[in-house]
């Protein structure tokens, strides 16, 4: 490998002339070996990229020198305008805007502005293939890539992606620096781009600001992610030497660019490579189609008429609301000819050599085995064009959908799965005790679904302590041996999946244990593990380990308050009158178990009582969700509880990253008897999947209404699968399905 990276660093050595630009890329005007492995100086060849690039738009853009139509080009034209006008520069602005271009250089050869800043060689590398890596370096230099091999794999791809480290010049001023640009001699200002300390380190600018006297205060970010320079200029002198566009319009940000951080990108990348791709007559059809049918989103955009769009964002959208494959349909011509040109700008989207001739090879191998079909049920020769055609475009978006489902599979995502929150158990409730049914019919359904909650919770809950004395014993020891000092670094998540482990198998076990007992029985011994968690002694309140267990994970040491839900369970407090004459015997277990066994020529039973049933029953689902808050919450409704006792069904829809590396993902929580959602923004060390539900606590003391702090979540389909395999309930009912 020594041989390798000092082969390379003779070639930089000898193409790169300039010396300025070598200090600016290496921090030293000779290149050795050793320059050509730092993670580093990757970022450096893109954030010079990037600032030479945005440097000659501006100054093209001064001098009227901007001709072009592509797709690509406008996308960066476009993002170029946003910059310092409500568009901060950080790393994934800058891999999105050097992708776009490369892929005009790509897709138009000489006939593309950018030509000339990158090139089209084969051993050229795919931009976004550096995010990841660049990404972790910033965010902790212990987990960087230290393979050798790899990085000069890296830096090579990229080195010769970049036509523009042999077509540049670097200027250096005093304190300015500016580019000649040897392909027709201009000298191109830097704008204040980028600047260097004593050290020689680089910086770029990533926003500025208007502050007080009609300044603007100018920030600089180091490409190492560690310091920020800050200085001061007056706003109008910044201006003038920046050359701002669009600086008077309102702060607007890239759509697209927001997008880029998913997992489950596929949309996002035939979204803009079918934007690449269509026609303005296309266009024209798709808008007349569209603009009608979902007039409201072209009116959220700002879009008025058809020269307003921005056809990336409006793909993007609508493939959201209806479907890629819809789309893709209306789009797809039954020649191919749209077909083959997506398939080409996916291939190099995804850096994926031989993807578009397999989809093709897959596509014409199913339209033989459908045309098949259509001649032999089909007589009439028009009706089997007219199939065809149908046809064709169909299959032409399964084959494209399929295969960038199967190029992404390896994405941490899941398919979505049924997963009935407590919220939508209360709705069919409800609609139980509106129905026309006997009263028996009714209490037989609420049983089974009262059964069904504290079969849920309970076992949950044991779990949960399970769970939290696995993690605190697994990081009791490891403090105590010293292991992230002596031993190398901790891996955290195989060790927080060992404590899940735990939850999965302690949980299992008492779903066990209790599948066979009644409502009567669930609720007793929910009680006593309520009970068992906190206990009042004169004026103190005393915490068991179960409790100091359960505040460890989700902040609280109680589950709920045992006097409430004692009242509740015995139909005790409200406005009922009290009448045990049918047999009831003042609770709700008993009441469910009188009618179980309700036998012709019993007394008849208090319709009074029976209201008061239904009316527990409500408050006790309610009490689940609200916990003490209950009542007040059932007015008010739409209230998200800190200290929920039934756990949340929440959605991992969206996972963002922030420049210093910190993932936020954002997930839906299912929390009213409508179904009804509501986005939390959730800080976690945890790794999710996009698009699975899981079951939520959040942690009382670091949750408010837009952001939780690590709460506990646990796999909805993990976990039903274990409940669900020990309640007769639910085995009965997939029993009595009927078989497909």
């Amino acid at each position: 490998m020594g041989t390798r990276l000092a082969d390379i660093a003779k070639e930089v050595e000898e193409e790169i002339k300039d010396k300025n630009l070598k200090e600016l890329i290496f921090k030293n005007d000779v290149v050795d070996a050793a320059d050509v492995k730092g993670i580093d100086v990757l970022y450096r060849m893109l954030v010079f990229a990037f600032t030479f690039s945005l440097a000659k738009y501006k100054y093209d853009m001064r001098e009227g020198n901007i001709h072009t139509t592509f797709p690509n080009a406008e996308r960066v034209f476009e993002s170029f305008s946003c910059i310092f006008n409500g568009e901060d520069v950080g790393l994934d602005l800058i891999i999105y805007i050097l992708t776009e271009i490369q892929l005009d250089v790509l897709n138009h050869d000489r006939r593309s502005y950018f030509y000339g800043i990158f090139g089209n060689r084969e051993d050229s590398i795919q931009i976004p293939m550096l995010r990841g890596v660049i990404k972790t370096w910033l965010h902790s230099a212990k987990f960087a890539e230290k393979d050798n091999a790899k990085l000069a794999q890296y830096f090579s791809g990229l080195y010769h992606s970049l036509d523009l480290l042999r077509n540049v010049e670097v200027i250096h001023d005093g304190d300015a620096y500016s580019f000649r640009y040897l392909p027709t001699d201009v000298v191109i200002p830097g704008f204040g781009l980028i600047c260097t300390d004593e050290e020689k380190n680089l910086y770029y600018l990533n926003s500025y600001e208007v502050v007080e006297n009609n300044l603007a205060r100018l920030t600089y970010h180091s490409v190492d992610g560690g310091e920020v320079l800050r200085t001061v200029l007056p706003l109008k002198e910044f201006k003038e030497n920046s050359y701002i566009t669009n600086n008077e319009t309102a702060p607007k940000s890239i759509f697209a660019k927001s997008l880029f951080s998913l997992d489950f990108k596929y949309i996002k990348n035939l979204s803009l490579s079918v934007s690449d791709t269509i026609t303005k007559a296309t266009k024209e059809k798709f808008y007349e189609n569209y603009s009608r049918k979902h007039g409201e989103v072209f009116e959220q955009l700002g879009y008025r008429c058809f020269e307003d769009v921005n056809w990336d964002n409006v793909l993007t959208i609508l493939m959201l609301e209806e479907g890629p494959s819809e789309l893709l349909e209306f789009i797809l011509d039954s020649d191919g000819f749209y077909f083959e040109k997506i398939l080409h700008n996916l291939e190099i989207r995804y850096n994926k050599a031989g993807f578009a001739d397999h989809i093709k090879t897959t596509y014409e191998t199913m339209q033989h085995n459908q045309m098949e079909l259509v001649r032999r049920y089909l007589d009439d020769k028009s009706s089997i064009v007219k199939n065809i055609i149908a046809i064709n475009r169909t299959l032409m978006a399964k084959s494209i959908i399929d295969g960038l489902a199967e190029l992404e599979r390896s994405a941490k995502r899941s398919n979505t799965q049924f997963v009935e929150s407590l919220p939508m158990r209360i709705h069919n409730i409800d609609k139980v005790i509106m129905s026309d049914e006997s009263m028996e019919s009714k209490v037989i359904k609420i049983n089974k679904a009262l059964e069904k909650t504290f079969r849920h919770i309970i076992p949950f809950y044991y779990g949960l302590i399970a769970y939290q004395e696995c993690k605190e014993d697994i990081f009791s020891r490891i403090d105590m041996r010293g292991m992230n000092s002596a031993d190398g670094e901790v891996d955290k998540q195989a060790l927080l999946a060992k404590c899940e482990e735990r939850f999965y198998e302690v949980a299992a076990a008492k779903s066990a244990e209790i599948s066979r007992l009644a409502i009567g029985q669930l609720i007793e011994l929910f009680i006593r593990f309520a009970a068992s968690l906190v206990r009042i002694d004169g004026h103190k309140t005393v915490v068991s380990e179960k409790g100091k267990l359960l505040k460890g994970v989700i902040g609280r040491s109680y589950l709920c308050s045992v006097r409430t839900l004692r009242s509740i369970i015995s139909m005790q407090e409200d406005g009922f009158d009290r009448d045990v004459s049918d047999g009831a015997k003042g609770n709700m277990a008993s009441f469910i178990n009188s009618i179980k066994h309700f036998k012709p020529g019993d007394a008849t039973v208090n319709i009074v009582t029976f209201k008061r049933f239904l009316f527990h029953v409500k408050q006790l689902l309610y009490f689940l969700i609200y916990n003490e808050d209950y009542q007040r919450e059932m007015v008010l409704g739409q209230q998200i509880s800190y200290d929920p006792i039934y756990p949340y069904v929440v959605r991992y829809s969206e996972r963002s990253e922030n420049r210093d590396g910190y993932n936020i993902n954002s997930f839906a929580v299912f929390y009213t008897e409508d179904t009804g959602e509501k986005e939390i923004k959730i800080l976690s060390e945890r790794a999710y999947m996009i698009n699975e539900k899981y079951y939520c606590i959040p942690n009382v003391t670091t949750s408010n209404n837009r952001w939780w702090i690590e709460p506990f979540l646990i796999s909805c389909r993990r976990y039903d699968s274990i409940v669900n395999s020990t309640d007769p309930s639910t085995r009965q009912e997939e029993k009595d399905e009927p078989s497909e």
